[in-house]
């Protein structure tokens, strides 16, 4: 690789010439070659490479042809240094590297043939090198290269290159974390590698970590400082018992910068690695699991428990959220799942994961939270909750239970929007900044002297004629029903448009007013107060019919549930039936008779 190019590499070399042109005269040409490895398998790559350290450029530098070797590639780089002092003054050196792929094209021991390079008319050889092939298919043990030819970049580096893996401990249970982490170790710079891959069969695996920059830690490895790189640190989670195997890591192209006594930086030689396979003894869990126990419950682990907001109104929601927490497999912990509360309407819970990494192991949070809807006031108790889990630490099982929750139902209220989302603040919506820059001095005479004081005074009972005219005529719309479902359908065509525009919160919030706004224009009251056993049985007695009523009962349900349920209600599912509950209301036979809460 070059280490001074361009415009002041050239101008550097023009001015040590003029400067010390006999002592470079007088400097020896160095000329030597190695191999990464002298024994390879039958389709494995050896590569080859040579070093050339001369005064001046070489007018030939190459590998002659040989029956043995392949050709696959090769790369090529100079390096310029400059030699102060001394006798000769000034001394100037090039440094010609050149490595190449080589393939062999049988098995036996076969020969790299020596290269060749021409300086000032001189050639010069450098040794041949005797390579072991073995057969396709086997891997020979990495051997450093001969000692022939001598030279700077080749002194057996190759067998301080190691990876290997490294398990925190060499047993456990089922379920039990154990952290694997792969390390390089080298006591030359890597520069680079690639690969990763290992076989990870019978375990479930977390990435902890997978550093994305090359930072040495110095480690003493056999008596020497050596450089060791993390890999990959990984948490693994046996899922049988048994001997199980962490497979071989295989890097590839592991480039690693070998020392030099040069200004400018030292070769850059490549090698392969590959881990050494560990067995792993899995432990199956003991007998006698409490009820209840589910083996993914492995850990060292808690549990909370928490309903929010602790007051509700009859028909509102509340969120019953049920967290377990610690060091162990998160993304498969089961938190214990609420059963039916007694009241209350109980829709499918949703998960989410909070996962880190705590003292280089896997921990985090799973939460459940589940919507809870309630039918009638009162207080609304949840009882406690036992939940078993295996503690691999102490090695038994252990169980946690939660607290009773108490959440204070109190009665619908008459009126409210069904459409407001819990816990909004609806006047926030009409609110208008203060105004004042506003002038407070007097415009005219005072109102009762104006001509149309007297016709203002004659406006309340023409609005009392028109509005008791109104309600005579709305009346009649609501016996006939004809009023009511004209807005009820624009609400629906509303909401199609809202559902369209990926706002199905809002989309949900008009198909419910225009279901219960129909309903409250046929029964004369307010409908948004009712449970919805309530609303069913006033419809009832007001002569909507049974397929009507069932209409009604299920559109409102898929409401309920495509809200609170975790969605697995489509948007079109919960307009069609709404739809269907409209024309089968306008179908019934409604009578006008007086209904009372």
């Amino acid at each position: 690789m070059p280490t001074m190019t361009g415009e002041l590499a050239r101008a550097a070399l023009v001015a040590f010439t003029l400067l010390g042109a006999a002592g470079a005269s007088a400097a020896e040409v160095n000329f030597h070659a190695g191999v990464d490895r002298t024994e390879i398998a039958r389709d494995e790559v050896v590569e080859l490479r040579v070093r050339l350290e001369t005064p001046e450029a070489p007018s030939r530098l190459d590998l002659p042809a040989t029956a043995d070797f392949e050709v696959l590639g090769q790369a090529r780089s100079n390096e310029s240094s400059v030699s102060l002092g001394g006798g000769a003054g000034v001394l100037l050196r090039q440094a010609y590297t050149v490595a190449w792929r080589l393939r062999p094209t049988r098995s036996g021991s076969l020969t790299v043939p020596a290269a060749i390079a021409v300086v000032r008319g001189r050639t010069y050889l450098t040794q041949p090198i005797v390579v072991t092939v073995a057969a396709a298919g086997t891997a020979p043990a990495p051997s450093a290269p001969p000692g022939g030819g001598g030279g700077r970049a080749f002194h057996g580096w190759e067998r301080d290159v190691l990876l290997q893996v490294e398990l925190d401990r060499r047993e456990g249970y089922v379920g039990e974390q154990v952290v694997a982490e792969f390390w390089l170790y080298s006591r030359q710079e890597v520069v680079s590698y690639a690969g990763g891959g290992v076989n990870l069969d019978g375990f479930w695996k977390e990435d902890l970590e997978t550093p994305s920059t090359l930072k040495p830690e110095r480690r003493t490895l056999n008596g020497v400082p050596t450089g060791a790189y993390l890999v990959q640190r990984v948490a693994l989670f046996p899922t049988r018992s048994g001997e199980l195997t962490v497979g071989s890591m295989e890097l590839r192209n592991i480039t690693v910068r070998l020392g030099g006594g040069s200004l400018l930086g030292g070769d850059l030689a490549r090698v392969d690695r590959k881990s050494a396979p560990v067995t792993f003894h899995v432990k199956p869990l003991p007998t006698g699991a409490p009820p209840d126990f589910e083996p993914v419950n492995v850990g060292t682990l808690s549990l909370a428990a928490s309903a929010q907001p602790e007051q509700v109104a009859v028909g509102e929601p509340f969120t019953l959220r049920m967290a377990v927490s610690g060091d162990g497999n998160v993304r498969t912990l089961s938190p214990p799942h609420l059963h039916l509360i007694p009241g209350a309407r109980v829709f499918e819970p949703t998960t989410r994961d909070a996962v880190v990494e705590r003292d280089r192991r896997l921990a985090g949070t799973r939460t459940e939270e589940t919507v809870v809807v309630p039918g009638r006031a009162g207080e609304l108790v949840i009882p406690p909750t036992e939940w078993p889990y295996f503690d691999p630490r102490a090695g038994q099982y252990r169980s946690v239970r939660t607290p009773e929750l108490t959440v204070r139902v109190m009665p619908a209220v008459a009126g409210a929007d069904p459409g407001a989302t819990p816990g909004s603040n609806a006047l926030a919506v009409g609110l208008r900044p203060i105004r004042t820059d506003l002038s407070l001095s007097p415009r005219g005479p005072p109102a009762w002297e104006r001509r149309w004081f007297l016709a203002l005074l004659l406006l309340p009972p023409l609005g009392f004629v028109v509005a008791t005219g109104a309600a005579a005529l709305r009346a009649r719309g609501s016996r006939s029903g004809k009023g009511a479902a004209r807005g009820s359908r624009r609400r629906i065509t509303i909401a199609r448009r809202l559902s369209a525009r990926g706002n199905a919160a809002a989309a949900l919030a008009e198909v419910e007013r225009a279901l219960l706004g129909y309903a409250s224009e046929r029964l004369g009251r307010s409908a948004a107060g009712l449970t919805r056993e309530a609303l069913i049985g006033q419809l009832s007695r007001a002569g909507a019919h049974a397929p009507a009523l069932r209409a009604l009962d299920q559109a409102l349900e898929l409401v309920e549930v495509s809200r609170y349920g975790g969605g697995d209600v489509h948007g079109e599912e919960v307009l069609t039936a709404a739809e269907r509950a409209l024309s089968a209301l306008e179908e019934a036979d409604w009578q006008p008779a007086e209904v009372t809460a």
